[in-house]
């Protein structure tokens, strides 16, 4: 019989490999176990439904009954289109339940956990909670701040370029960093340039990862007069074209259902989304070259004239690839 820990980090790896495909729902991971030994596993199915502990609970069976369930976000409480996780569990029969955070959903929040517990089920709450507030940090934004969490993407060189003055900056980094980009694409709901980056690039933004074809992300453009052949507007895949306040497309993504947005676009797009204090993480790519002071700047013009006001991060993960370096910064 493994450690409780082990069974949750085992439901943590499964809510992590559903990010990028569950939006407007949470990605949660749950596992069942009887006597020791797994007899059900499942994450939110793409699209958001069925929930996790829905699809652990059809593998499971009958087996189900006495068993002890480890889920990375608390059962819902409420019913929709199907029945609530948690009048779910109660009904197979479960004996223990884990759960490593509760949902800050006010449909559910506590709700849920009070059900089980009504029910004579044995509830444990907060095991490995910060991995699991971590792994749905973008849903948690959407409920608690009425915004997707923000990832701004950045690929530069060793002193902050990302555009040699006449605007090259194919490639910058190698391609294992490259590759690692498209990776980090499969794992967001949406993706937002600039109206002006499209012009100039012309990108696809998809995800060109062997594997992650499939799970590109919704194209979001933010500003006017994109041409009407690019690559975005012509490919099939999803995009919308927004215009006006970040702050108010912050909350209109929301709507939309969006729980993680990555932003690619240049340093305009970035700069307005650092001024309004909506970066909440940021990818960097740096590579071992040096542009020179006449090269484009990674981040414009902040306006700042004291220390205190700087924003502030933390190195959540670094990484090397190939010769590149990638850092994962966030605010918490």
């Amino acid at each position: 019989m493994q450690n409780p820990i082990y069974y949750m980090q085992h439901a943590l790896n499964l809510a992590n490999s559903g990010l990028g495909r569950v939006y407007p729902n949470p990605s949660v991971g749950c596992v069942f176990v009887k006597d020791g030994i797994v007899v059900g596993v499942g994450c939110t199915a793409i699209g958001g439904r069925p929930h996790g502990e829905a699809v652990a609970l059809s593998i499971a069976g009958a087996d189900s009954h006495g068993a002890t369930v480890y889920v990375t976000l608390e059962p819902c409480a409420h019913s929709c289109q199907t029945p609530s996780c948690s009048d779910s569990l109660i009904k197979a029969g479960i004996k223990k339940c884990y759960i490593a955070t509760l949902d800050p959903d006010p449909r559910t929040n506590g709700l849920g956990a009070k059900k089980l517990t009504d029910a004579g089920i044995e509830v444990i709450t907060g095991l490995l909670e910060e991995q699991a507030i971590s792994v749905n940090k973008g849903f948690f934004s959407k409920i608690i701040k009425n915004r997707p969490l923000f990832c701004a993407k950045i690929a530069m060189s060793a002193d902050g370029k990302i555009a040699l003055s006449n605007n090259e900056s194919k490639w910058i980094t190698g391609d294992s960093a490259r590759r690692y980009g498209h990776y980090l694409r499969a794992s967001f709901d949406a993706i937002i340039v600039g109206a002006a980056t499209v012009r100039a690039d012309n990108p696809s933004l998809s995800c060109r990862l062997n594997g992650c074809e499939n799970q590109s992300p919704v194209r979001i453009v933010l500003g006017k007069n994109i041409p009407q052949d690019s690559k975005i507007l012509t490919d099939g895949n999803p995009t919308h074209v927004l215009d006006g306040d970040v702050q108010d497309i912050a909350q209109q993504l929301a709507k939309m259902g969006f729980t993680r947005v990555l932003i690619e676009g240049g340093a305009t797009t970035i700069t307005n989304f650092m001024n309004a204090g909506l970066i909440d993480e940021l990818a960097l790519f740096s590579a071992p070259k040096i542009m020179g002071a006449d090269s484009k700047n990674s981040i414009g013009n902040l306006g700042l004239l004291d220390m205190q006001n700087v924003a502030q991060y933390k190195r959540l993960k670094t990484k090397k690839l190939g010769d590149d370096i990638y850092t994962l910064l966030t605010k918490d």
